[in-house]
């Protein structure tokens, strides 16, 4: 569930309100697609080609691992990884436990080896100069898109600072299930999800209620949260913008300042806007 990738840039950014600007837009997505699917042809038609593999009277080429000894090295972990994983799903779904795309970074090092080996023994010995473009391509765009998170973070937090500079009690505060989660447990010592047992001296609170679109990320588990204010990409969310000002950060991938909002939920409980 959730991808870590995503067409807003890396992670989400779950508690913001409104929609993230667009960083990977539509057109591009199928591009990508489409040389993923195609390098994926290329890949499965050398793979269950008749094609022999290449003999080459290379010293380097007889010292590497065998077949064999690649199996034995990676079919124990490989196997490992994901029984963990299949059984995190089927026991864990009633507690809520949810799988993400970066639990299988694990396995993609050794995927990349196997397909390098296969390369080697069926198509050449050496990678194409195509295929450092592609490396340098991920490799700035995770530059840029981690640079774009952290900086998002920081706007964030300085935000609530802001906030809080204010008089505006942490409560009153929607700025993201981190900052909430933190809140709640800072109030109650836990986070009251439903698979949760409770102490017998205590019991489960009912969330606040929020205009509508409005209401927290996992709202049911930080019931300590209750309208005040919340960080918006968009000026007119919620109950529309407030006396605050926003913070900008700069987002590399788009090349610009990206402005978040502080709006407002509903009258504060400390008192006037």
């Amino acid at each position: 569930m959730g991808d870590y990738i995503t067409p807003y840039g890396a992670a989400d950014t779950f508690g913001i309100v409104g929609l993230r600007p667009i960083v990977l837009t539509p057109g591009f997505r199928r591009l990508i697609t489409a040389i993923v699917l195609f390098a994926l042809a290329c890949f499965f038609t050398s793979l269950f080609s008749r094609r022999p593999i290449l003999q080459r009277a290379n010293t380097r080429i007889s010292q590497r691992l065998s077949w064999a000894s690649l199996r034995t090295l990676f079919t124990a972990f490989v196997f490992a990884n994901l029984m963990l994983l299949l059984l995190q799903e089927l026991v864990g779904s009633a507690a809520r436990q949810w799988l993400f795309d970066r639990y299988l970074l694990p396995l993609l090092p050794i995927a990349l080896i196997l397909a390098l080996r296969l390369f080697e023994d069926r198509v050449r010995p050496n990678l194409p100069l195509v295929s450092n473009v592609f490396v340098l391509f991920f490799a700035v765009y995770a530059v840029a898109a981690t640079h774009d998170l952290f900086s998002m973070y920081r706007a964030r937090q300085a935000a609530v600072m802001e906030l809080l500079d204010a008089g505006v009690p942490d409560t009153s505060i929607d700025a993201g299930f981190e900052h909430n989660a933190m809140i709640q447990i800072e109030r109650f010592g836990y986070i009251d999800d439903p698979a949760t047992r409770l102490p017998s001296t205590d019991k489960r609170r009912q969330p606040a209620s929020f205009p509508a679109g409005c209401e927290p990320a996992l709202v049911e588990f930080t019931p300590a949260i209750v309208p005040g204010y919340a960080l918006s990409y968009d000026p007119n969310a919620c109950d529309g913008p407030s006396r605050f000002a926003p913070v900008s950060y700069l987002d590399w991938l788009l090349a610009r300042r990206i402005r978040i909002y502080i709006v407002d939920t509903l009258e504060p409980v400390s008192g006037q806007r």
